[in-house]
Formats: structure tokens, sequence, C-alpha cells
């Protein structure tokens, strides 16, 4: 399993989707990885220094109003708050306003990750654009860490393995299994995620914010996690949204 930082890239392999008229996607889980937010345990009792963030998240108006629009284009393409839709895990979105900043399971969290764009339909982004992915945080004496990363598959194997996980998240999500099933060696990577964690945690005022190469928050939405990213690189306008769970485990 690889990793890297997130970008837009995904937003151009969709373009790329669209020359082709409508060719292959990539393998569900496989792509790419950004810096997201949480620190702590479970108490709330994390006596690490934590910097306080600027109240909004994005860099400014204009990355306030993508998300405010992106968000909206992907609840709107879900159809939310309609239970049936096979993509009704996303409605967590509409959730993000009122979302809070709870004290956060230390270690990972594991869930799935959608790609919007300005450029392209939310409804091909679900069907196209969406990866496994984890968030992986820990403490230190330098202060709190942590980072959002979709799950890239190198091999055949791995193609398979993250494809088990997408579909095991996808049926936790929407409440048809006690938690998220990984096979052994994607869990142990998935374990091995917090010491890589790199980027420090910031307080916001509704939320957790990272300090990295993407703006980031995630706040607690009911049972789940939302985590909204607006990346730096602007050759396509966009954002990742992210739907996460500390409620994973090993596959039998």
């Amino acid at each position: 399993m690889t990793t890297r930082l997130r970008s837009l890239a995904s937003f151009a392999t969709l373009a790329l989707f669209a020359v082709a008229a409508m060719g292959t996607g990539k393998p569900k889980g496989g792509s790419s990885s950004s810096g997201g937010g949480a620190p702590g345990n479970a108490t709330g009792d994390d006596k690490s220094p934590i910097a306080q963030a600027p109240a909004a998240l994005g860099a400014g108006a204009a990355d306030q109003e993508i998300v405010q629009r992106l968000t909206k284009k992907l609840t709107t393409a879900v159809g939310c708050p309609a239970l049936t839709s096979v993509h009704r895990i996303w409605c967590a979105v509409d959730g993000f306003a009122a979302g809070t900043r709870a004290p956060l399971p230390q270690g990972a969290m594991v869930g799935l990750t959608v790609g919007l764009s300005e450029d392209f339909p939310a409804e091909q982004s679900l069907q196209r654009n969406v990866e496994l992915s984890a968030l992986g945080a820990k403490s230190s004496s330098a202060g709190p860490f942590a980072w959002i990363t979709s799950i890239k598959p190198k091999t055949p194997g791995e193609s398979q393995s993250v494809g088990a996980g997408v579909a095991s998240a996808a049926a936790f999500f929407k409440q048809g299994s006690p938690e998220i099933r990984l096979d052994a060696s994607l869990f142990g990577y998935v374990e091995g995620l917090p010491s890589a964690a790199k980027y420090p945690l910031q307080q916001a005022p509704s939320g957790w914010r990272i300090a990295g190469p993407a703006t980031t928050e995630l706040r607690k939405v009911g049972d789940v996690w939302v985590a909204i990213e607006v990346p730096p690189a602007r050759p396509l306008r966009g954002i990742y949204v992210s739907i996460l769970s500390p409620k994973y485990g090993k596959a039998p």
C-alpha cells in the first residue's frame, strides 16, 4: 500500500475519463492522501499544547463558498435526506455545519473519501472518485499531529483488499455491520498510520483543524466524523469530503 499528498490529481483523472468518453475508472480505494485533523484521547485529557485555528474553514471567502457549493452539489445528487439512496452515507455532510469538536479517538479511524470538482457532476464523482481512507493521529511532546490519507493499492492483491475495505466501510456507514472489517495486511497498514502523522492539529470553533497542505476541518456529526479538505493546488477547483469512524477491526 502507498499514500501520497492529496491534490487535485484525482480531478485531472476525471477529466481524462471525460475525454476518453467514459473509459474505465481507477480501482476503488486507489488514489491519494492528504492532511486531516484529530488529536487527543477519548477522555479529552491530553495536556499537549494545541494551537488555535482561524474561525472559518478555508483561507477565505472563496474557500467557504466552494465548500458550501460542492457539499450542496453532493447532497443534492444523493437526494438527501432520502434514506433509500445507495449513496445515502454522504447525507452525513448535511450535519457538518452543526458538527462539534468532540474528543477524538487516539490512533486511527477508517472511512471513505469522495473528491468533488466544480467541473464534473457529483454523480460522476460518486461513481469514479470514492476511495478507502484513514486518519492517523498521535500526541507527542511537540503537540498533537494527524493526517488523513487515501489508500492506494499497488498490486492486484492489494486492489482486492482495498476493494473489500470499501465495501465493508459502505456497509458499516449504512448501519449494516457493527464495524469496518479489514484484512490482516490492510489492518496492519492502518494501525501504522498514527506514527506517520505529521501535520499539527489546531482547535477551530466547531471542529479540529489540521495545518497541512490542504485546509482541513474535522467535526463529529452524529456517530461519525466528517472531514472537509480544500486542496491548495488549483488546476481544477474542488474539495475532498471524508466520512470516518474508529470502529474498525481485522476481518476473520
